[in-house]
């Protein structure tokens, strides 16, 4: 059986490093297990060798398409399909951002993060829900909670 498998270079070089020695630790693990020698399994085991094409891609490796969770915008960040810059997901979706509104990330002191909506000055939380407003520099939080 061969079939060929492309991938990118510094990933295939992450990889063997991986595989050798992950293949080696469990190839030392069965060994000890069926209470054989370690060193005859290990060279068993890494005898057979098969044969990958290689080639470089200079391309992105992650999606730059952008994902929306609620009001907020992000890079999508997937990985990418061999010689495209997006990921599975993204090859047929096409989002405008021109149609979202522009908000800028507020950093709290307690390190929760919230998004502002510039135009309207009303603050939100990841998942889009209203949180409160912004005004004078001053935060308005909202709570839905109360008794």
């Amino acid at each position: 059986m061969s079939f060929n498998f492309n991938i990118p270079l510094p990933l295939l070089e992450s990889l063997k490093i991986v595989f050798e020695r992950e293949g080696k630790q469990l190839a030392e693990e069965i060994a000890c297990s069926l209470g054989l020698s370690k060193k005859d399994v290990v060279k068993k085991v890494f005898s057979k060798k098969t044969a990958i094409n290689v080639f470089e891609w200079e391309g992105p490796i992650r999606c730059n398409s952008e994902s929306q969770k609620g009001l907020i915008l992000r890079i999508c960040g997937r990985p990418t399909l061999l010689g495209t810059t997006k990921c599975i997901l993204h090859q047929k979706i096409h989002m405008n951002p021109s149609d979202l509104p522009k908000v800028r990330r507020l950093e709290l002191e307690d390190e929760e993060v919230l998004w502002l909506d510039e135009e309207t000055n009303k603050v939100y939380n990841d998942e889009y829900e209203y949180v409160g407003w912004l005004k004078e520099g001053e935060l308005y939080k909202v709570d839905f909670n109360c008794k």
